[in-house]
């Protein structure tokens, strides 16, 4: 493995750039150790190399950081650019000091990524490494390990400013059960340290830490182990919706009667009352839980830093746009503003003024509480009348046009998502369908009008069908289906033989047959009995209905990651109506 030194010698400080580099003057490729040294002459000091996706991505063999405590050394990932580190034939991957050699991650719109190994080889991390998630946009910025789970060792990751955008990602696809791998914590409940085990034995710790410095605390996460990948997000920082006052933007848990709120409709004006309410959500029917889940609007979804970090009010709840007030169910599009389903406990929180108003919530105009004869819905209704407020004071009228149908949604509605285009967020036809087995994912081997024909491999156990999928209610409040839809299937044949689409074991990821087709949820799990019954590999022929269904581009799972997930219990104290 050759060693290759960065002089910073280049005018840009492109990673890319030859004359950067010693003694080959190239940059580090794919079998080559990358030395970061901040202790040298040239390039002396503290430095930062860019990696921009628009101009490549960059793969070498190992890393190096030389740092100091006052010299540093940053990989700044931009533009959608990825970072691959392979696993190296021997020794470390990664090696040297922690707090000063730093990856920069950046999402805005499409985020970076740093993958960290190579398909099920041992890779081992010498040193704490230090990540910073620079949170500037709506993409996700990714840590991900592409490596076999019981064979990494001595991994230690700071990952800073770890926020909803945000993921960290173990593959587990070669070899391990997904049962056998966990995420636990060490120390204390609030220690924010989380240490991954495989099988029971501890292979890696992640030190996690939110945008505003806390150490994040087991409610703040949730692990999820699908389809071979360990995911670890952070849906929704809690206890954080920061309110524009006098004093500055204050979390909306700590707001006090009295404070000053800016709005935009009256001046400032003094807190009269904060109701809030909660539930846990696997105890709501089913039918009532799109009424009580938080819509999120992603970063920048209204407008430049509107909101400024992702927003999450009740569905009722009403922002202001073009001078009028619309609920927030009505304004989702599937892309940059979604229901938030990943949630086992929420808990709401919403502001009274003297009157009804528009005030800042996270830089984005929303409604202060308007009085409709609801406000029984609050836990701490009481605290109201001990406050001496009288509960047949007449209802304070809104202080805007309400609007939920008509001319005015419908140009609303036409901006959003013209801004959700311009954030490269959309939707497509394209169904990107393709099978995952055992992890791995197999693309069509043919696609011929409405018939796509797969090759599955011999040996195969797990065979699913998965597609980006939706629901269209999501993408069209005026739609009443809820039901998440990924392919339309009207035909299946394996090895040539008909499979029905009312065959009983279509259970996981189908909806229920409806006579000539079948609908998928975006990930069907065939039955095992079909795929046991032929261990040499089989051909899988899938009969498709062409719906015109369009589906959020990048996939919604990618844009907000917030899948409903059960392994911890989680709580979102947010704004309500």
């Amino acid at each position: 493995m050759a060693s290759i030194t960065w002089t910073g010698k280049g005018s840009d400080a492109n990673w890319t750039t030859a004359a950067d580099w010693n003694p080959t003057k190239a940059a580090p490729g794919s079998s080559d150790l990358a030395v970061l040294n901040a202790t040298l002459t040239p390039p002396g000091g503290s430095f930062t190399v860019y990696v921009n996706g628009t101009t490549g991505n960059v793969t070498v063999g190992a890393l190096q950081w030389v740092t100091s405590s006052t010299e540093s050394a940053t990989i700044d990932l931009s533009q959608g650019a990825t970072f691959t580190i392979n696993t190296p034939a021997t020794g470390v991957g990664i090696s040297g000091a922690s707090a000063y050699g730093v990856f920069d991650l950046h999402n805005a719109n499409s985020g970076s990524t740093l993958q960290i190994g190579s398909s099920g080889t041992a890779f081992r991390i010498s040193g704490e490494q230090y990540v910073d998630f620079a949170n500037d946009g709506t993409g996700i910025a990714t840590v991900y390990w592409d490596a076999l789970a019981s064979n990494l060792t001595y991994s230690k990751l700071d990952l800073v400013n770890f926020e909803s955008n945000d993921r960290l990602e173990l593959a587990n696809t070669f070899g391990a059960t997904s049962t056998s791998v966990s995420v636990s914590y060490t120390g204390s409940a609030s220690s924010g340290v989380l240490t991954v085990s495989n099988n029971g034995t501890a292979i890696e710790s992640v030190h996690l830490t939110s945008t505003d410095g806390r150490d994040l605390t087991k409610a703040d996460w949730t692990a999820n182990v699908s389809g071979g990948v360990l995911d670890i997000t952070n849906p929704c920082f809690l206890r954080g919706t920061r309110i524009a006052t006098l004093r500055g933007e204050v979390a909306v848990e700590d707001l006090h009667i009295g404070d000053l709120v800016v709005t935009t409709t009256a001046g400032a004006l003094p807190v009269k009352w904060i109701g809030t309410r909660g539930f846990i959500t696997k105890l709501v029917n089913e039918h009532h839980r799109v009424a009580l889940l938080p819509v999120r609007i992603a970063a920048g979804a209204l407008g430049e830093a509107s909101p400024a970090r992702d927003l999450y009010v009740s569905p009722e709840h009403m922002l202001c746009l073009d001078d009028v007030l619309i609920p927030a169910e009505k304004l989702l599009n599937g892309t940059t503003i979604t229901r938030a389903e990943g949630f086992d406990v929420v808990q709401y929180f919403h502001i009274e003024l003297p009157r009804h108003a528009v005030l800042y919530a996270e830089g984005a105009p929303a409604e202060s509480f308007l009085d409709t004869g609801n406000r029984n819905m609050f836990t701490n209704v009481l605290s109201y009348l001990e406050l001496g407020h009288d509960l047949d004071a007449p209802p304070q009228p809104a202080c805007l046009p309400i609007v939920t149908a008509g001319e005015a949604l419908a140009a609303v509605r036409a901006r959003l998502a013209a801004r959700a285009a311009q954030l490269g967020l959309a939707t497509t036809e394209d169904d990107n369908l393709h099978l995952r087995v055992d992890g791995i994912a197999i693309r069509p081997e043919s696609c011929v009008g409405d018939s796509v024909r797969f090759i599955v491999p011999a040996g195969a156990r797990q065979v699913r069908i998965v597609s980006r999928s939706v629901v269209l209610a999501d993408l069209d409040p005026a739609s009443g289906d809820h039901r998440r839809l990924g392919i339309c299937l009207s035909g299946m044949s394996v090895a040539d033989s008909n499979v029905p689409l009312d065959h009983a074991g279509f259970t996981t990821g189908f909806h229920a047959a409806e006579g000539t087709h079948r609908w998928t949820q975006g990930d069907a799990l065939l039955p095992e009995n079909l795929t046991a019954a032929m261990p040499g590999g089989f051909v899988l022929d899938l009969k498709l209905v062409r719906t015109g269904l369009r589906y959020a581009t990048p996939p919604q799972a990618d844009v907000i990651s917030l899948r409903a997930r059960r392994p911890v219990v989680r709580s979102a104290e947010r704004l309500s109506a």
